[in-house]
This record gives structure tokens, C-alpha cells and sequence, in this order.
């Protein structure tokens, strides 16, 4: 039998190569944006013809390289970034393997054009394929001008895979995005067949950035956090629960300003949010800051993945941030009260409500509170339905029956042993036809909250219920104690917000 091991040619594996680190365009302009943030840029401009596939150009106002160095770029694992092995556990930088430039040169027809601040000249080199068609030198302001087309035009088969113009701009300017949200001192410009998609100005922090990049009505809502767990920072911004979602299609996740792919940060987020997104995703930006050596981002050549040592810790650190903000003062509305308020509860009754009797004791009245205190500022119900309450910023309208149902529903959930009587302001029936129709047996945890959402459904209060103004303080208190209270159980909104700035705009005067 004849030999069937062979060596590949240098051709065959130099595009086997390319494959890992240039999947589509959107790849290609990582690479070339990443190289001209470490080049020292100040300007970046990315000019896209077709959806990448007819032409990517990258221009930048960086250092630029020398001819010699241009010629090395071009070649696989030269770089500048490292020199020996301890230096992969200390990088600062995007690039340093040396296989971006190769790669995409081996898939496409590249110009590079390049100029150093010391050379009165610039360098050009052109090149298809694996094969430099032409060298010479280049007039040109400092900076490097990278110019690929006819990406995978040698590789049919990956061309195949290709999707739609609009699809794959789609993952260019994500890309893109997310590179501008992270290097908020760079002027960054996208321009899209001849017409500009995004032009974002160097800014100093990320509300400035996000300002350019989102609508009006997102930015207004957005939770901006810093917090620092001994030598983890965790910083960013995201939304309230009923600001979410329907599609995954604003979440950025940085690690030592690297944008990365990381389900354990993306599942810590999302647990902060407990039960409240009901199917939708929250808009964050996260930031992540820490010691280099804890980090490994040398685990896949387009480097989206890292491997954390400590992944406890900042899946810990990560849940407490978000949770933090998602509970705290700039998550809730302060409502204005008079100084000397004061609440003062007497129980009247107590007792203990096991499972079988959460069920047999058909139109027992639960506990009540007796409620004393000075009223807020503020509260009026309209219709005996919604409450309007002022705030330090505007007023909110809340719906009396949605609040509620989330306060009787966390605090069934919240019980793990025999249920003690629910702390509730209003007297309630629980019917007793409704749960057995839903349910025999509570001990699934998925059952129970069906349970609990059906019983604080048909518990709480409904619309058209007058409620003394006590009455409404107490539920303006009880909705603010639990973990979501911008959502009634079955995911619908408890209250509405309005700032002076939109009534004062309704009314023309700003």
C-alpha cells in the first residue's frame, strides 16, 4: 500500500488558517479596527461596499509602520505585541498572535498603504491571494489604509455561506458598536455603500457614547452602576424590567476592554433579574476589569473567548452588581414625602396557613393590617382604579390591582416552609374551586408559582375599589419592597412614569 499521509501545501494551509480567524466580513473588520486602536489611533474610518464581500477600507490616523515592517505584518505570527512565552499572560493589547493581516490576505486581494510620523513617504503592498502583485512607495498622511476585496474569492465553498448584503452589514455594525462603546476616546465613522450608517465622536464616558448610538426613549431609561469587589471592577449600564426586550439585540460584554462572548457574565445578568423578564432580554453594557493573569484570552485565534480563573467570583460579583442597581434608588422612583412620615403596623390576627390549608379553608379572610400614618404628598386615585403619586423627577400613574397582585405574589414565593398568614393591607378570599382546578399537588416549584400567580390574581384588589389614602401609602410601600416592582406576575406593567420635561414639551413650553 502506497504512503496516504502527505504534508498540505503551504497554500492549502495557510487557507485552512484563514478560516479560524476570518469567518465573514464582519471578522475582517474586527481584525483591521482592533489593529488600529493598538496602533494609537484617534480616527477611525470603515467604508463597506456590498456587505463586506466587494469591499472592506479601514483608514486611521495611528503610527503607521515602516516598509520593512509593513512587509513583515503580512506574514504569519510576526507581531509586535509580544516577544516571549510569559508575555501572553500580560497582554494589553488586541493583536498579538500575528495571524490577522496573513489571514485575511490569504482569502481576499488587500492594499495596505502605510506611513510612520518619522518617513516623509508612505509604503504601499499589494497583494492577491498569497501572491505580492506590487510594492512601491506611497505619498499619504500618517496613518495605515487597509483595503480588502473580493473576500473568499479563492475559497468558492466558504463564499457559499455568505448571507444577504443586509444581514451580513447587520453583523459588521454590531461589530463595530461594539468597538466604538468600548474606545470611547476614538472618533469612529461607518459608512455603508457610499451612504454614513454611524458617525461617533470621541466622548468621555458611556452615556456620551450611547447617547449617538441609542433612541431617546432607551437612553432615558438606562441604570448606569460601578461597583468594585477587592481587584474586580464592574461597571456598565442596563434597564429596568419593563424596558426589556423582545429580541437579544443590544448586550455587550467586556473583559479588559476586550468584547467578548461569555454565557457565565450573560447567565449572572440575567439570574439578577429573577423571574421578572417574563421571555425578554434586558440592553446592558458590562464591563469587566481585572488582574490580566486572571484571565486567558489565548483560547480560540478571533480571541471572542476568555476563561476566567476565579469564575465564581465574577459570577458572584457580576449577579451583585446588576441586582444592586436593578433594587437601589436609581432603579426606584423616590416618591416625595413629608419629613415627619411616619408607618406604624399592628397585626391584628396571626397564624399559620400550611399547604392543606392553603386550600381547605375556603372564604377565610387573610390577615389584615391596621395602618396608621401621615400621608405622602402626592397620592390620588383616579376612578378608583390607578393611583397617581409624585416623584422628586415628574409623577407615576400605578395600577392598583397590577401592584397588588406582584405584592401577594412575592410573598407567596418567598415561602418555603408552612406559609405563614400573607402580610396583606386588604382582606381577601381565596377560592378554593379555582386552585384545584389548576393544581392537585404544590410541590413543584413550576406549579406552585402558577398557583400563586392564580391566587394573587383573584386575591388582589380590583379596579373600581376605592382606597383611603392610607391605604394607597401602604401599597405604594409594599409594591417597592419586592423584587420586580414594575411588573405584575403575568408580566404586565404596574405603573407608568412621566418626568416635568415630557409634561412641560406636551404643553410647549421647551
Amino acid at each position: 500500500m502506497s504512503d496516504r499521509i502527505i504534508v498540505l501545501p503551504i497554500e492549502v494551509r495557510e487557507r485552512i488558517r484563514a478560516g479560524e480567524v476570518v469567518e465573514r466580513p464582519a471578522s475582517v473588520v474586527k481584525e483591521l479596527i482592533e489593529n488600529s486602536i493598538d496602533a494609537g489611533s484617534r480616527r477611525i474610518i470603515c467604508e463597506i461596499i456590498r456587505g463586506g464581500v466587494e469591499r472592506i477600507r479601514v483608514t486611521d490616523d495611528g503610527e503607521g509602520m515602516s516598509p520593512s515592517d509593513a512587509e513583515l505584518a503580512l506574514k504569519r505570527y510576526s507581531t509586535s505585541k509580544i516577544k516571549a512565552i510569559d508575555d501572553i499572560y500580560h497582554i494589553q493589547t488586541f493583536g498579538f498572535r500575528g495571524e490577522a493581516l496573513p489571514s485575511i490576505k490569504a482569502v481576499s486581494e488587500l492594499t495596505l498603504e502605510t506611513r510612520p510620523s518619522n518617513d516623509e513617504i508612505g509604503f504601499l503592498i499589494r497583494t492577491r491571494g498569497n501572491e505580492i502583485i506590487e510594492k512601491r512607495p506611497q505619498p499619504m498622511k500618517v496613518g495605515t489604509i487597509v483595503d480588502v476585496r473580493r473576500l473568499f474569492f479563492n475559497t468558492p465553498a466558504r463564499r457559499k455561506f455568505i448571507k444577504s448584503e443586509r444581514v451580513e452589514f447587520n453583523h459588521i455594525k454590531k461589530v463595530f458598536t461594539a468597538l466604538a462603546i468600548e474606545h470611547k476616546n476614538i472618533h469612529f465613522t461607518l459608512f455603508n455603500n457610499g451612504s454614513l450608517s454611524l458617525d461617533l465622536p470621541s466622548c468621555l464616558d458611556l452615556k456620551e457614547r450611547l447617547s449617538y448610538i441609542l433612541e431617546a426613549n432607551l437612553l432615558d431609561n438606562l441604570l448606569f452602576f460601578s461597583e468594585r469587589y477587592d481587584n474586580i471592577e464592574i461597571k456598565g449600564t442596563t434597564v429596568r424590567p419593563e424596558h426589556a426586550e423582545s429580541l437579544r439585540k443590544f448586550q455587550y460584554i467586556f473583559v479588559n476592554g476586550r468584547w467578548v462572548s461569555s454565557n457565565l457574565v450573560r447567565k449572572a445578568i440575567y439570574q439578577a433579574y429573577g423571574n421578572s423578564l417574563w421571555g425578554k432580554h434586558p440592553v446592558f453594557v458590562v464591563e469587566i476589569n481585572l488582574p490580566s493573569k486572571d484571565i486567558d484570552v489565548n483560547i480560540h485565534p478571533t480571541k471572542k473567548e476568555v476563561r476566567f480563573n476565579k469564575e465564581n467570583e465574577i459570577f458572584r460579583n457580576t449577579f451583585l452588581a446588576i441586582k444592586k442597581i436593578l433594587i437601589s434608588k436609581e432603579g426606584l422612583p423616590e416618591l416625595e414625602k413629608e419629613k415627619n412620615f411616619l408607618l406604624q403596623e399592628e397585626l391584628v390576627q396571626s397564624g399559620q396557613l400550611t399547604e392543606q390549608t392553603f386550600f381547605q379553608k375556603v372564604g377565610e379572610e387573610t390577615t389584615s393590617y391596621r395602618v396608621g400614618t401621615t400621608v405622602p404628598k402626592g397620592f390620588w386615585q383616579l376612578h378608583n382604579s390607578y393611583i397617581f403619586a409624585s416623584t422628586k423627577t415628574g409623577f407615576m400613574i400605578v395600577d392598583q390591582h397590577a401592584a397588588h397582585e406582584r405584592i401577594i405574589f412575592d410573598k407567596i414565593m418567598g415561602r418555603k416552609e408552612p406559609i405563614p398568614p400573607q402580610m396583606l393591607l386588604f382582606p381577601i378570599k381565596v377560592i378554593h374551586s379555582l386552585l384545584k382546578d389548576i393544581i392537585d399537588n404544590v410541590s413543584s416549584k413550576e406549579v406552585f408559582s402558577e398557583v400563586a400567580k392564580q391566587v394573587a390574581c383573584k386575591s388582589a384588589i380590583k379596579a373600581g375599589q376605592m382606597l383611603q389614602p392610607e391605604e394607597m401609602n401602604k401599597l405604594f410601600d409594599d409594591l417597592f419592597a419586592t423584587d420586580n416592582p414594575y411588573q405584575c406576575p403575568h408580566g404586565r406593567p404596574t405603573m407608568i412614569k412621566f418626568t416635568l420635561d415630557e409634561l412641560e414639551k406636551k404643553f410647549k413650553r421647551k
